[in-house]
């Protein structure tokens, strides 16, 4: 299933071998910048912040996750692998966008998509300016070059159109 982190934002967490009560709601991603790929999910439970290694999802859809049980709820130290990727991981939320040739800043990320199965990155969505008249794109996976502490280095491919939206309708094109 293709999904945005905004909507995959808070998902309710479901144990199968529990009742119909959700242990716990998702609050962020762990998301490897060597590949892309996301390899935990940091989750809210009655005990506080844990981790969910998305090798251990059973079941992504909508709104809820199902997991076996909430013994797979863990302590970010209890993953060695995990606790490795945190020691680089980098906001994707937030993070600037720069052309990796000219360094020209692009904007920030403000969402992405990602396929739930694979689970990898399939595009950002970066805004440069303030709502309504802003410069929005959606940038491919194949385009992301580098994902640093610094930002987001993309190839700023051949077509270079912006959209001046207002709202959801495009007003305007122009070229960089």
């Amino acid at each position: 299933m293709i999904t945005s982190f905004t909507s995959a934002i808070k998902n309710w967490v479901f144990a199968k071998n529990g009742n119909e009560m959700p242990i716990a709601r998702t609050v962020d991603f762990v998301v490897d910048p060597q590949n892309g790929k996301i390899a935990a999910i940091w989750i809210a439970s009655t005990d506080g912040l844990k981790i969910l290694a998305v090798n251990d999802i059973l079941r992504w859809k909508d709104e809820e996750i199902l997991i076996t049980d909430n013994n797979e709820l863990l302590k970010s130290e209890e993953f060695p692998k995990i606790t490795t990727i945190l020691g680089r991981e980098v906001s994707i939320i937030g993070a600037k966008v720069f052309d990796s040739k000219t360094k020209q800043y692009l904007g920030k990320v403000r969402n992405f998509t990602f396929d739930t199965i694979s689970p990898r990155i399939l595009s950002i969505h970066i805004q440069k300016g303030i709502w309504p008249f802003c410069h929005r794109r959606i940038i491919p996976r194949t385009q992301i070059v580098k994902i640093s502490k610094k930002g987001v280095f993309i190839k700023n491919e051949a077509d270079t159109k912006a959209k001046i939206v207002f709202g959801n309708k495009k007003i305007a094109n122009l070229e960089d």
